[in-house]
């Protein structure tokens, strides 16, 4: 995961992090980037905003509502529009994991084996999908 600003605030050295508005979503990956880049400070007496939905926590960043964690595939299109920014060129590897899984004996199976099999090919090279 990647910090991410909007395009018009560009400056947030590492120390200068407590002093934003933290966007948290349902992850709640702020401590863990704080304790790994060196950030001693008690998560909950920082400025924050919390989110159910990480499209929420980017859509609030792009408003410039404060400073968002997000998959890089999740706000790709943001980056290149300029819309959000990296203003920060460190990245936490998590160990979040999302898996694709359905009934044993699924009504349609078919459509079950089509969606599974577009969702890999959609993942397929990516460096956020391992193969099953």
């Amino acid at each position: 995961m990647r910090i991410h600003l909007n395009a018009q605030d560009h400056t947030a050295p590492t120390e200068d992090l407590p002093r934003h508005v933290l966007l948290h979503d349902a992850h709640g990956m702020w401590p863990v980037f704080l304790e790994r880049t060196g950030i001693a400070a008690d998560i909950r007496t920082l400025k924050s905003l919390r989110f159910s939905h990480s499209s929420l926590a980017i859509d609030a960043a792009i408003a410039g509502q404060g400073i968002a964690l997000a998959t890089e595939a999740l706000v790709a299109d943001d980056l290149a529009a300029g819309r959000l920014c990296r203003p920060l060129d460190f990245a936490v590897t998590d160990e979040l994991g999302f898996y694709i899984v359905h009934p044993r004996s699924p009504r349609k199976a078919e459509h079950v084996r089509s969606m599974r099999d577009w969702l890999l090919a959609q993942s397929h090279g990516s460096r956020y999908c391992m193969s099953p």
